[in-house]
Parts: C-alpha cells; sequence; structure tokens
C-alpha cells in the first residue's frame, strides 16, 4: 500500500478537520477550565489519607483563571517564588493519558501561561510516528516537535523516484534527510560560533580569555549532558555550537566541595548550593556579558 493511500486511511480530510478545528478547541478549553477543580479534589484526598498538598505555589491565580475563562491561564508576578500553569497545555496532557495507547504527549512542548499552545512535540499517531521513525527515539522527537519538514522530504522523495512511495521508503528518505540536516547544521553552527568568539574577544579580549579559561578549567567537556536532557535535546545541543551550552562541573568548584563536606560532618544537615561558590557566580555574570554582544553579533551576522 501506498504512502498516500495509508495517510488517507487514517485522516479525514484537511477540510473536514477545520471544520472541526472549533469544536474540538471548545472540549479541550472546558477540561482547562476544570483543572484547578480537578487539583482540589485531589488535595482533598490527599488530605484525608494525611499526604502533603500537591497543589504548587500559584494555585489562585489558576483559580482566577478558571473564574474568568481564560483557558491559557494567568501568567504570574512572582515566577521565583510561585507557578502559574498554562491550564489548556495541562488538559491536553491530561486527557492524553486516557487515550495513550493512540497519542503521547512525552515531547508535548507546551506553552507559558497565557500563551496559546502549538501542537510541537505531540504525536497524534503513535503507530505512523514508529513506523516513520524506524522505531528510533531520536527521530520519532525529532519529527514529533517539527524538527524535519516531512513535506519537503516526501516532495523530493518522490520527485527522485519519478512515483509514489511506500512508508519503508519514506522513512528512509526522512532518516538520510534528517543525518544530512544534523551535519550541515553544525557545520554552519561551528562556522559561526568562531565568528563570534572573534567578535566577543576583538572587543573584550581579557573578558574573553577569563571567559575560555573558566571553560578549559570548570566545564564539562563537550557531550557531556545533564541527566533532564531528551535526545532531542542532546541533538539540538550538538548542532547548534553556537548556542554555546556549557555546563560547570560542580567537581571543580573548591569552595563549594568544602562546604558541602562541612556541612555533612557530625551528622548535621546543611543546604549547601553549587551557585553560591564565585567560580559559579563569576561564570554566571561572564555569560550574561556575552549574552548582551550576542544580540549585536546576531543583527550584523544576518
Amino acid at each position: 500500500m501506498s504512502l498516500s493511500t495509508q495517510l488517507r486511511c487514517r485522516a479525514t480530510s484537511q477540510k473536514q478537520i477545520m471544520e472541526l478545528a472549533p469544536v474540538l478547541f471548545s472540549i479541550v478549553a472546558g477540561h482547562a477550565l476544570r483543572v484547578p477543580v480537578q487539583d482540589d479534589e485531589v488535595a482533598r484526598l490527599a488530605f484525608e489519607n494525611g499526604l502533603s498538598d500537591p497543589r504548587l505555589q500559584g494555585g489562585h491565580l489558576e483559580d482566577q483563571a478558571s473564574k474568568l475563562k481564560k483557558c491559557f491561564g494567568i501568567e504570574t508576578s512572582h515566577p521565583g517564588t510561585e507557578t502559574s500553569r498554562n491550564l489548556f497545555s495541562e488538559a491536553i496532557i491530561r486527557l492524553s493519558a486516557q487515550i495513550s495507547d493512540h497519542v503521547d504527549t512525552k515531547w508535548f512542548v507546551g506553552a507559558a501561561a497565557e500563551e496559546a499552545p502549538n501542537a510541537a512535540g505531540f504525536i497524534s499517531d503513535i503507530e505512523l510516528v514508529e513506523a516513520l521513525s524506524g522505531g528510533q527515539p531520536q527521530l520519532a522527537e525529532a519529527i514529533a516537535k517539527g524538527r524535519i519538514r516531512l513535506s519537503s522530504v516526501l516532495h523530493q522523495a518522490k520527485e527522485a523516484k519519478g512515483g509514489g512511495l511506500s512508508i519503508e521508503e519514506f522513512a528512509k528518505a526522512i532518516r538520510e534527510a534528517h543525518e544530512q540536516g544534523m551535519e550541515d547544521q553544525r557545520k554552519a553552527g561551528l562556522k559561526k560560533l568562531k565568528a563570534w568568539r572573534a567578535f566577543y574577544a576583538e572587543r573584550h579580549p581579557e573578558l574573553a580569555a577569563e571567559y575560555d579559561d573558566l571553560v578549559a578549567k570548570h566545564c564539562h567537556e563537550e557531550g557531556w549532558y545533564p541527566e533532564r536532557y531528551t535526545d532531542d535535546d542532546r541533538v539540538q545541543s550538538w548542532v547548534n555550537p553556537f548556542q554555546e551550552d556549557l555546563h560547570l562541573n560542580e567537581d571543580t568548584l573548591s569552595e563549594y566541595q568544602s562546604r558541602k563536606a562541612a556541612a555533612s560532618e557530625g551528622g548535621k544537615i546543611a543546604l549547601v548550593l553549587p551557585f553560591e561558590d564565585p567560580i559559579y557566580r563569576r561564570f554566571e555574570e561572564l555569560q550574561r556579558h556575552r549574552s548582551k554582544l550576542k544580540k549585536q553579533f546576531e543583527a550584523e551576522w544576518a
């Protein structure tokens, strides 16, 4: 069976989908406005069973958003101390959990409060994405997040073949396009990074030298990533070297390590955080300074 035939079996026409869009939006929006009510019920059950309140600081904003029928939530004025979610994104995740055999939200990007979410990271057809990615999680995530222009790949592959494609042929074309795209993006990123480093060093030679010294002595080598990074996060870090996605190695922060060791002596319990280390603070200061000039560099580079 050709790809186009299989896709027609899976979906209705674009016109039908567009006509249904307001209905589907209203349904999800209605569920979004009930998120605070659901959370209150969970909190009540937790209290009855002697458990702590699972609700986040900032719940009053979500209650207010629900009452005002703001399905995208209300942005908090105190992001450091409270969290206000996008109720629509939360509703998508909760509703999808009930049909996890068909859709998947593990890579769903969602949106901040007051912003309209899009489909980035949402897998609307698990079986199809698995077929197109060949079961490769990294490629599946890239497809779900829209990093691969499937329509362009399909058009080019059909032109090259001179006819229709099977799912297997389309999947092969996607893998090849993804691999080539990563190599091209990495090459362009390295060129841009080199130009940026020269741009900064020309204007601030001492700060550039200090930054390079801190990176050499206190940062993990390229290829090290925090555990929270998904496969796609790691790929994006690698293909975008201009972003300078660097991570301090906490084992090299001498003051932090000394304070942490002292805090654990004699069975004491004390919270010691790495950002209290002077090297950590200085590294962040230099990064902030570089980020300001990066905007100027990008304007000139463009």
